[in-house]
C-alpha cells in the first residue's frame, strides 16, 4: 500500500496490515489508525512512509 486511498481503504475495511523495512517483516501491525503525508500509525506506533511498505492481509475477528 503506498497510497492515501489504499490506506483509507485498508482502514476501513479492517485489513490488518504489517510493516516491511529493509526486506525485512518490522511488524506484523494492525489496523490502520491514522495517516499523515509522511507517517502511517498502526498499532500505535508511528512508521515512516518513506522507509517503510506496508502490506495487508484481511483481518477475520475471532468469533
Amino acid at each position: 500500500m503506498k497510497s492515501d486511498m489504499e490506506l483509507f481503504a485498508a482502514a476501513l475495511a479492517g485489513v490488518r496490515v504489517y510493516i516491511v523495512a529493509d526486506s525485512k517483516i518490522v511488524d506484523y501491525g494492525g489496523i490502520v489508525e491514522e495517516y499523515t503525508q509522511d507517517y502511517v500509525r498502526i498499532g500505535g506506533t508511528w512508521y515512516l512512509r518513506e522507509s517503510c511498505e506496508f502490506f495487508g492481509s484481511k483481518f477475520m475477528p475471532e468469533s
